[in-house]
């Protein structure tokens, strides 16, 4: 197997969850078997597009680079002109958070002072790409759009992904929510690498409290959201919520 299939591979492993929860979005939207795989198939597009330019950023390798704007392609040939216009503003977005990230870790590794709000908004560009599938799932949606929901579901499992992955995102140099936080009080040789022994000096130094409030502010954002028979999306950002609870018990 080469590295695009194996990318690909993990790819559909990595979003399998996050896809069927798109598309229950889309099957309690239409009953339109065509518009139901339609959606699927730009979903799916749009996901590998948003890894494959990761995977650019991160490593450099031009054939990620290739593949990311191949699948961008026939994203944008899928779409009405309107909806292009308006995915291609968001994808500016997302563009902008590869260097933003970059330059945000390097002064962590740095051993250099980041404050709270460039880590805020670092969370928030990196769940950017979420804009982008909100943006398609509107498209068959008619008059709901659950672009905000989405994206306040993604930030909270992007943290959640971030504890859960901490020893690899640590042992690999890759950016992590936990490790930012953690450079910011104590120095960065001093941060423990097993992540339990790091939760524990999170839990010493109350980040987790401070992470919990920005979780549950998130969760009552969208409290007032009329879900009707869209419940599970809202059951799922509780479940995500509580899940990060768990991480820290």
């Amino acid at each position: 197997m080469d590295k695009i299939e194996d990318k690909l591979k993990w790819i559909g492993n990595r979003t399998d969850n996050y896809l069927k929860l798109l598309m229950n979005i889309i099957y309690t939207s239409t009953k339109d078997d065509d518009k139901r795989e339609k959606a699927e198939f730009l979903l799916k597009t749009a996901l590998r597009v948003a890894f494959f330019l990761d995977f650019y950023s991160e490593t450099l390798d031009k054939s990620f680079q290739k593949e990311g704007n191949k699948y961008k392609e026939i994203l944008y040939k899928n779409v009405k002109e309107k909806d292009k216009e308006e995915l291609e503003v968001i994808e500016k977005r997302i563009m902008n958070l590869f260097d933003y990230e970059k330059e945000i870790w390097k002064k962590v590794l740095d051993g250099l002072s980041i404050s709270n709000k460039e880590i805020e908004q670092y969370w928030k560009m990196k769940s950017a790409d979420s804009l982008f599938y909100g943006r398609i799932t509107k498209i068959f949606t008619k008059d709901k759009d659950f672009i905000i929901p989405i994206y306040i579901y993604t930030r909270i499992l992007d943290i959640v992904l971030d504890i859960k992955e901490y020893e690899s995102d640590v042992k690999d140099k890759l950016p992590n929510i936990l490790y930012m936080k953690l450079s910011q009080r104590i120095p960065i040789e001093k941060i423990l690498f097993n992540k339990k022994e790091a939760i524990k000096q999170a839990k010493k130094l109350k980040i987790d409290l401070e992470l919990k409030e920005i979780i549950y502010k998130m969760v009552e954002e969208v409290s007032s959201f009329d879900f009707n028979d869209y419940e599970f999306l809202i059951e799922r950002i509780k479940q995500k919520s509580e899940e990060f609870n768990k991480e820290f018990i």
